[in-house]
C-alpha cells in the first residue's frame, strides 16, 4: 500500500486519477478503480475529463463503507490498482467511532491492505496532513515528499513504521535530491537520540 498524503487542494486525487488511467490503459484488462469518499462521481467524471482522460477505462465509484467497498472489489476480476480517496472519509461500521478517528483510519486501512495483499492489486490511500502536521493513513506506508512537504512529519512517519519491527520496511519517494538529503541526515540523528 501506498500512502499519498499532503495538504488539502495539493493534487493528490488528480495525480492518483492520471496514475489509475495511465495503469489501466497500459495493462490490458486491467482493473483501475478510483473510489472517492469526499467527491460525487460526476466531479470526478469532470477531472477525468479536464485532464483528457475520459477514454480511459478507470472505475469510479463513490463509498465510505469499508465493507462495501471490499464486497464490491471481491466481486471483480483482474484488480490492478484501487485509489481510496481518502482515508479520513472510510469507516468500519463496527467500530464505535466516526470517520476520521484514529481508531477507523487505522482499522480501515488495516481493511484495505489485507485485501491489498490476499488478491495482489497495488493500493492507493490518500491522506490529508492532520491538524497536528502529520499525514493521516497506515503506517505501513511510502511516503512521497517534495519541497513543500514538512519534513518532521516525514521523518516520523518513517521512524515510526521502523519501530513496528526489525523487518520493516520505510520508503521514502522524491525528484527532489536535497529533500532526500535533508531526511537522510535527519532521521540519523534522531535514531541517535
Amino acid at each position: 500500500a501506498l500512502l499519498v498524503g499532503g495538504d488539502p487542494g495539493i493534487g493528490k486525487s488528480t495525480l492518483l486519477l492520471q496514475v489509475s488511467a495511465a495503469i489501466s490503459n497500459i495493462q490490458n484488462n486491467a482493473h483501475s478503480i478510483f473510489i472517492s469518499g469526499e467527491e460525487a462521481i460526476d466531479q470526478v467524471r469532470m477531472r477525468a475529463n479536464r485532464l483528457g482522460l475520459s477514454d480511459t477505462s478507470v472505475q469510479l465509484a463513490t463509498a465510505t463503507n469499508i465493507r462495501d467497498i471490499i464486497t464490491t472489489l471481491e466481486d471483480l476480476d483482474n484488480v490492478h490498482v484501487v485509489v481510496a480517496d481518502s482515508i479520513q472519509t472510510l469507516y468500519l461500521d463496527n467500530l464505535d467511532s466516526a470517520p476520521g478517528t484514529v481508531a477507523q483510519v487505522r482499522a480501515s486501512a488495516q481493511e484495505l491492505i489485507r485485501l491489498a495483499k490476499r488478491d495482489g492489486f497495488t493500493l492507493f490511500l490518500v491522506g490529508h496532513v492532520t491538524k497536528e502536521g502529520m499525514i493521516a493513513g497506515p503506517s505501513e506506508i511510502t511516503v512521497v515528499a517534495d519541497k513543500k512537504t514538512e519534513i518532521k512529519s516525514v521523518i516520523t512517519s518513517l521512524i515510526g513504521q521502523a519501530e513496528h519491527d526489525i523487518n520493516s520496511q520505510s520508503i521514502i519517494i522524491s525528484k527532489d535530491l536535497s529533500v532526500l538529503k535533508e531526511i537522510k541526515n535527519l532521521i540519523k540523528i534522531n535514531i541517535k537520540n
